[in-house]
């Protein structure tokens, strides 16, 4: 990449424990993509320990922020937040942050919540 090149700033949401989320952030450290802020529903998730940890701004957003559109949108505007990755975070995203960033969400778990009678391999 082009040192002229604009970093990319990317929120990282997650419920648990967050081996993904580390992984992340030790992944992009030393790239043009920042990892801003972390997110989880739950204050217990250990996956905020972990960014505190490395450096990373952490904010718990339980289910009613989450869903207030002002609190997210404004968040997301103050970390100056790019993308959003979904690292094991359970709850539904918001619609309104779905038309916000559109085709700029990234699920890390799209299988986990595919019943087994999906797979080909149980046919």
């Amino acid at each position: 990449m082009h040192n002229d090149m604009k970093q990319v700033n990317i929120a990282i949401f997650v419920s648990g424990s967050g081996s993904n989320c580390e992984n992340l952030i030790r992944y992009f450290s030393d790239k043009q993509v920042n990892c801003a802020l972390v997110v989880s529903n739950k204050p217990e998730a250990y996956a905020l320990v972990r960014a505190e940890r490395l450096g990373v701004p952490t904010a718990v957003m339980p289910k009613a922020d989450l869903n207030d559109e002002q609190k997210m949108m404004q968040l997301m505007r103050d970390y100056q937040v790019d993308f959003i990755v979904l690292a094991g975070f359970l709850p539904l995203v918001p619609n309104f942050l779905i038309d916000a960033y559109p085709r700029r969400i990234v699920n890390l778990h799209p299988a986990d919540y595919c019943p087994v009678s999906c797979s080909p391999l149980s046919r």
